[in-house]
């Protein structure tokens, strides 16, 4: 009888698989992340479903969510480009001289896009030629001369976000080549224009005073104009160049960062911290900043000091020596400054971190602290760390403005060096008077360039380091891998087994899961319980797979859920955390991140499953619209605001029926409105979805069919719900506060 049931729930298995697989659902799935809107207003989104298909890409849909336009933005062909190259796909406009050659042997996954019309080439059969209009096939329809193909083709080596990305910032100034060859190409010529005027001085003194050629001066005259002026239109263009390729350089840096850092496991992120993170996503902005900024000029600039050095050479002569030993005097003094400088950086940096998390702690204890008579403690405290920051402060400017000295002094002086050997070199007859003039005006072209290089020579290891920190995060290895080698999680049941769980936050703490073994059935609802601190929201964090234990495992039907794509897995499990944090978005716009494809119509129906028929009054709303708009405020903490994040976190928790329901000590000691809304969802939701509750109320406890009881990270009891008077290990854990 058993090896029938297995029998029977193995076949029920495939055929889901078989289904989950085939060619319909997986169209279908990707239109309903497209959403209606979408699919109704672009016939290019109408074939995005069946143009996936075809190009056996089976990656989990909600992948493509960073790659789409926002909702109502319509769906272009720059559009759909963009989400092919994010999904590891190239695209090709087919010239319309080689359409003749190939329409024979046109690609499968072939565009054909006239106007509002776009069309998908599935390809030959029976001598004919079957395309899809986005709805269905079409049979022989042939493009016409306006139409414009698009050749589609898997992309070779090439690397999701979440893989490891070696060279990340190298690869990206190479897409850039012919931008940075052209800059260069400017920057040569603007420097050799910027010799005219010192020529032109020369030739004046040299030539046209002695013999008093005045006719020749205009001719002269007006060439240096028209050099100035195409110097000036260079170098207002270069920096026009450089400012959008700062700005095309930062979007590319901040969102590739951006992604990553969303990609990578909850313990890397956590490690690092808040204002870590923050820092890391500021200084790779300073990169951006810095290119397109005066720094980025010096840096251009700064090659082309050569050419100077060059023509003073062959104006004086020896007289090159002196901006040469100028220039390595520059080079030596950063060697010296700049250490001293980075220690007072990094001082600063780090003192003013630690009074940013000194601020963002009081403010978000700011009830607390009112609350007590000894806060005058905290007050001192924040005083004695503000003082240490501005000391830190200024000493850093002490610093800078040593720097900025220096090069100042230094700059002056290899001018002065600079006149005195040409003065003597004159008087020996070795030089003219107006080579002389030339060579002072050409050194200002040398030790200008110097000057601003070696103030900014900080800041240019700042941006070295900053490089390393993004080479370093693209080269870590995210959640999500290999996005088309995991399992489907949809066609399984919520049969939920863990295996030896082992789960420790650092290696200086006692473990919060340690050897956690239990299984669950579908349909049950189970209750978890235990002391504060004994492990119970870290062990539905890992049922939820926003922690990964380990040690150990947590199964689905049979399947380590690592087998699943994270995104996927998360969808599927519907979670409530103990502490609920809003982002400052609209309702709407917040239920969306998780529910991309959900519509008005399914959110308000959740709400009123969730809160009652007049939910928007629980939001402190007169309608639905005015509630669905409404903007969350994530620093509120009045009990208002606690309970509409309650009820937005239970409803973007259950808008999707999720099959495993994980709720962290929801409601905690209770809410006399909700009480009886969230234990009648609750109810609706028994032998439907697996529901398990981290909780300390008694109420909630008497309702399960199932109890796990934990108590310092090990499993003390598993099974049934007793009466209330034969589970004291449940009884003494309500005696303790209400936190998990």
């Amino acid at each position: 009888m058993q090896a029938e049931n297995i029998s029977s729930i193995l076949s029920d298995r495939a055929n889901k698989l078989q289904v989950f697989w085939s060619e319909r659902a997986r169209m279908q799935r990707i239109a309903t992340l497209l959403g209606e809107a979408r699919l109704g207003a672009s016939a290019i989104a109408r074939c995005l479903p069946a143009l996936l298909v075809t190009l056996d890409w089976f990656g989990a849909p909600r992948n493509l969510v960073p790659s789409l336009p926002a909702q109502g933005a319509g769906f272009t062909v720059e559009d759909l480009r963009t989400l092919l190259v994010d999904i590891g796909f190239r695209s090709d406009y087919l010239a319309r001289g080689k359409r003749d050659n190939l329409m024979e042997s046109l690609p499968v996954g072939t565009l054909a896009i006239t106007g509002e019309q776009c069309m998908l080439y599935l390809g030959r059969l029976d001598n004919k030629d079957w395309w899809h209009d986005g709805v269905s096939p079409v049979e022989g329809w042939q493009p016409s001369n306006d139409t414009e193909l698009l050749m589609i083709q898997r992309k070779a080596g090439f690397l999701p976000i979440d893989a490891p990305q070696p060279d990340w910032f190298a690869r990206l100034m190479a897409k850039a080549q012919s931008e940075l060859l052209g800059i260069g190409l400017i920057s040569l010529v603007t420097n050799l224009l910027a010799l005219s005027v010192s020529l032109f001085t020369m030739t004046v003194y040299n030539s046209v005073i002695p013999s008093g050629a005045t006719g020749t001066l205009t001719t002269l005259g007006l060439g240096a104009i028209v050099a100035i002026i195409c110097g000036w239109g260079l170098r207002l263009g270069r920096a026009t160049l450089l400012a959008r390729m700062g700005a095309w350089a930062g979007t590319s840096i901040g969102t590739a960062a951006f992604r990553k850092t969303l990609g990578l496991p909850l313990e890397y992120s956590s490690r690092l911290g808040l204002n870590n993170n923050l820092n890391r996503m500021r200084s790779l902005e300073g990169v951006r900043q810095y290119l397109s900024g005066a720094g980025g000029v010096a840096l251009v600039d700064y090659p082309f000091v050569l050419v100077f050095i060059v023509v003073i050479a062959l104006l004086g002569g020896w007289i090159v020596f002196v901006p040469i030993i100028g220039l390595l005097l520059f080079w030596l003094a950063a060697w010296l400054v700049q250490p001293y400088v980075q220690r007072k950086s990094v001082h600063a940096s780090r003192v003013g971190n630690r009074l940013l998390e000194e601020y963002s702690s009081g403010i978000q204890r700011l009830r607390s602290l009112q609350g007590i008579s000894g806060n005058h403690h905290w007050l001192r405290r924040m005083r004695d760390m503000s003082s240490q920051a501005a000391k830190a402060n200024r000493d850093l400017a002490l610093a800078q403005a040593l720097v900025q000295s220096i090069g100042q002094a230094l700059g002056m002086f290899t001018v002065l060096g600079t006149m005195a050997a040409g003065i003597a070199l004159v008087l020996s007859q070795g030089m003219t008077a107006g080579g002389l003039i030339a060579t002072m005006m050409l050194v200002w072209h040398v030790t200008t360039p110097a000057q601003q290089f070696f103030s900014l020579s900080l800041r240019i290891s700042q941006i070295k380091e900053s490089r390393l920190q993004l080479e370093r995060l693209m080269q870590s290895a995210g959640e999500a891998q290999h996005p088309q080698m995991y399992s489907p999680v949809e066609p399984l049941s919520p049969r939920i087994a863990v295996d030896h769980l082992y789960y420790r936050y650092t290696a200086e703490q006692e473990p919060a899961l340690n050897g956690i073994s239990f299984e669950l059935q579908p349909g049950q609802r189970v209750v978890v319980v235990g002391p504060n601190g004994a492990g119970k929201s870290t062990l539905l964090q890992c049922l939820s797979g926003v922690r990964m234990p380990q040690s150990g495992r947590v199964v689905l039907d049979g399947r380590d859920i690592r087998q699943f794509d994270p995104a996927d897995y998360r969808v599927w499990v519907g979670f409530h955390a103990q502490t609920l944090q809003n982002l400052p978005l609209s309702v709407r716009d917040f239920l969306k991140l998780s529910h991309p494809s959900a519509s008005d119509e399914r959110i308000v129906a959740c709400f009123a499953r969730v809160a009652g028929e007049t939910w928007w009054s629980l939001l402190g709303c007169t309608s639905e619209e005015e509630a669905l708009s409404l903007q969350l405020d994530p620093w509120r903490e009045d009990p208002d605001a606690l309970r509409i994040r309650h009820v937005v976190g239970m409803v973007e928790a259950v808008l999707d029926d999720p099959p495993l329901l994980l709720l962290d000590d929801p409601l905690r000691d209770g809410d006399p409105v909700l009480d009886g809304m969230f234990k009648r969802l609750l109810d609706s939701l028994r032998g439907v979805s697996t529901v398990v509750i981290a909780t300390h109320r008694a109420d909630l406890i008497e309702t399960a069919d199932l109890i796990v009881i934990l108590d310092q990270g090990k499993l003390i009891h598993v099974g049934p719900v007793a009466p209330q008077n034969q589970i004291p290990a449940a009884q003494d854990s309500l005696k303790g506060p209400v936190h998990a």
